[in-house]
């Protein structure tokens, strides 16, 4: 009998952090950000993508992609920075978008949802740049 894959073809690491994410919103403490997660495909690399938007209105959104890392076995957590991006959809790699200097890799996902909920924290605070 065949069946569908029904893991998006998503690398099993970055579902596993998704699916530990889950109650991440309750987590950081903010009652106006609005959330979304969608697949992230970038050539190797196949993870999920969060957008996270101080308000429904906000320009200038928190984009963070999760895969596993090339080399190791390890999750890593990328902020994206694209040229132009309408807020609603998942991000996509076209070539227009700038990833941050700074990146995350770790070997424990639960070090991963803390490290997580801290920067998503302090970026609502405003002691995270955003560019």
């Amino acid at each position: 009998m065949k069946t569908l894959d029904t893991s998006l073809n998503l690398n099993s690491l970055a579902v596993a952090f998704l699916h530990l994410c889950r109650d991440l919103p309750d987590q950081v403490g903010w009652d106006e950000p609005e959330y979304r997660t969608g697949a992230w495909y970038n050539g190797r690399e196949r993870g999920w993508s969060l957008v996270v938007k101080r308000n429904l209105l906000d320009k200038e959104p928190l984009i963070l992609t999760f895969t596993e890392h090339r080399n190791v076995d390890q999750l890593r957590i990328d902020r994206l920075f694209p040229a132009s991006y309408d807020g609603w959809n998942p991000p996509v790699a076209d070539g227009d978008i700038d990833f941050a200097e700074t990146w995350e890799n770790f070997r424990q996902i639960e070090d991963a949802k803390v490290w997580l909920r801290t920067y998503i924290r302090n970026w609502l605070e405003g002691l995270v740049d955003n560019v």
